[in-house]
């Protein structure tokens, strides 16, 4: 079990190079994110298709809130066979900005990355002003899988 510091300032551990490593060993990941940039699908677009086309399942929640998310990041997403992508566009009553990737083993060693940075805002993102924690193994399939679930 080890917690790493993910930054977006090039030296050690970073955010895209996990997050495809994390994807190899996952059998599902739930992504809530404030929103979806296509420059940063790009990043991590061929681990995703990947990953689905496997028929491993990706569920995605997002917002228009600022209107940042771009409309290609989203129309990918939901093109890929099994991904399941929900949007809320009330701009008024939600302010999501939240970011999490929860990567789900069948084998109960899940893990999460939670933080202020998402990997469509690492290509250039600021070493101080951006920071991602990581957290491994951590067994929360039984206890927080109902929140995204229908």
């Amino acid at each position: 079990s080890k917690n790493s510091l993910l930054t977006g300032g090039g030296k050690g551990l970073t955010l895209v190079s996990q997050f495809n490593k994390e994807l190899k060993s996952a059998d599902s990941i739930d992504i809530l994110c404030s929103f979806v940039k296509w420059q940063g699908i790009v990043a991590i677009k061929g681990a995703l298709k990947e990953f689905s086309d496997k028929g491993k399942r990706i569920r995605v929640i997002t917002t228009t809130y600022t209107a940042a998310t771009d409309f290609k990041a989203v129309e990918y997403l939901s093109k890929l066979p099994a991904c399941e992508v929900k949007i809320s566009y009330n701009t008024k009553l939600t302010r999501l900005h939240a970011k999490a990737f929860l990567f789900y083993r069948e084998n109960g060693f899940s893990s999460a990355f939670i933080g202020s940075i998402t990997p469509v805002e690492l290509q250039d993102a600021h070493p101080v002003v951006y920071i991602f924690f990581v957290i491994k193994p951590c067994l929360f399939n039984k206890k927080f899988s109902f929140i995204l679930k229908k």
